[in-house]
């Protein structure tokens, strides 16, 4: 007997290559089957997600949700949006980091795991940057941190910005390199600098990094982006991404061109995942949720099933859990988003002025967290979830 049934959805899994009219059935907070129809006789909870779309719990692979002013409540964000799971992108350093396991994780809802900033004090800086000379790190404090909290911790952010990344350059990947073998964790690296014209460092570094690490705001129009001056994709950044480097969005309140986007989509560079880089404003205004950013690439030409494998199987990965979530496979945690897409014509807007329109968006309709059901919350618009309509 289940504990609950997701009853006549269109169940997309990209994780095993599933798409069609399935029920699932839920036991003990995991997926315990996946068939045409299940018998709902003695089922403690019977769910109807008829007309809509059944996905793996969404992962925001980029957040911020706590250590400075302008962080948001995860669960606002998370499971109040359809997203399961979470990855808060360098807001702590190793002198602000506690506030993370003792109140912010606790406090949750949704499941959060970290990058701890190669800063000491986080973005408490913000908007200067928090790394101005070698001061503002403390080495041997950050991986101690990071060893002592493994299970949430996963690895180390930086930020090629501001003065230190002019003063040291591939040096400052290096130090974060360090940090990162250390403690056998993940590596997320910020490119494009919006503080300062120095000379971008970017297809300098990138031969330095290894499978899984992460490089963050794949479309921005600041210097120390991935394309030269010419608009050409600099020829180390396929390197990287046949060396396993994941190229993330991190869409932002200032890292993403659409122009850039094009330019990179139509020289073959994609993104790996999928993500938001959602402070308290971002939520006003640009970027709004997670499920706004898949409709916008869904307009640039991705499909549905491409946004989701992005936002599920390739965010787990970039984790280290796939082989618990980011699918639906039977044994795996019951996380699941239900989806609504909603005919447009719609508009959306980036960061550097720019606009496109497209036919579809992707609205939350039900989280199941861990075999329990949630409901969305109030979306970001006025009027809820869904974008702007094109006048």
């Amino acid at each position: 007997m289940y504990d609950m049934v997701i009853k006549e959805g269109f169940v997309i899994d990209p994780s095993i290559g599933m798409k069609g009219l399935l029920d699932i059935g839920i036991k003990n907070g995991r997926i315990a089957d996946i068939l045409p129809d299940i018998s709902v006789e003695g089922v403690g909870s019977i769910i109807s997600a008829k007309s809509n779309f059944v996905v793996p719990g969404l992962i925001d692979a980029h957040v911020h949700v706590y250590g400075f002013p302008l962080c948001v409540h995860p669960d606002i964000i998370g499971v109040q949006a359809g997203v399961t799971t979470m990855l808060d992108a360098g807001s702590g350093g190793c002198d602000t980091f506690n506030e993370f396991p003792d109140t912010t994780v606790p406090e949750a809802i949704t499941d959060i795991y970290c990058l701890l900033n190669l800063a000491s004090k986080g973005l408490t800086t913000m908007p200067k940057p928090e790394l101005l000379s070698r001061k503002d790190m403390d080495i041997p404090r950050t991986i101690q941190k990071l060893e002592s909290y493994t299970e949430r911790a996963k690895g180390v952010k930086v930020r090629t910005v501001g003065p230190v990344a002019k003063e040291l350059g591939t040096g400052l990947i290096k130090i974060a390199q360090d940090v990162q073998t250390s403690t056998e964790s993940r590596l997320m690296v910020h490119i494009g600098d919006p503080f300062d014209n120095t000379p971008s460092v970017t297809p300098d570094f990138l031969p330095m990094l290894k499978e899984n690490d992460i490089v963050t705001h794949m479309f921005t129009p600041h210097i120390g982006g991935i394309l030269d001056g010419n608009g050409r994709v600099f020829p180390q950044v396929s390197e990287a991404v046949q060396c396993g480097v994941c190229l993330d969005i991190g869409m932002g309140r200032s890292a993403v061109s659409f122009d850039v986007a094009r330019r990179l989509l139509d020289q073959g560079i994609e993104p790996y995942t999928i993500s938001t880089d959602l402070t308290l404003p971002g939520r006003t205004n640009p970027i709004f949720s997670l499920t706004e950013v898949m409709s916008w690439c869904m307009a640039l030409g991705y499909s549905l099933e491409d946004v989701i494998l992005r936002t599920t199987y390739n965010a787990a990965r970039v984790l280290g859990m796939s082989h618990d979530i980011g699918t639906l496979k039977k044994g795996s945690t019951a996380d699941i988003t239900i989806l609504n897409v909603v005919d447009g014509p719609w508009t959306f807007s980036d960061t550097d002025n720019g606009n496109i329109s497209g036919q579809k968006a992707i609205e939350p309709v039900l989280t199941i967290k861990n075999g329990v059901a949630i409901l969305i919350g109030k979306g970001p618009h006025p009027w809820g979830w869904l974008p702007n309509e094109l006048k």
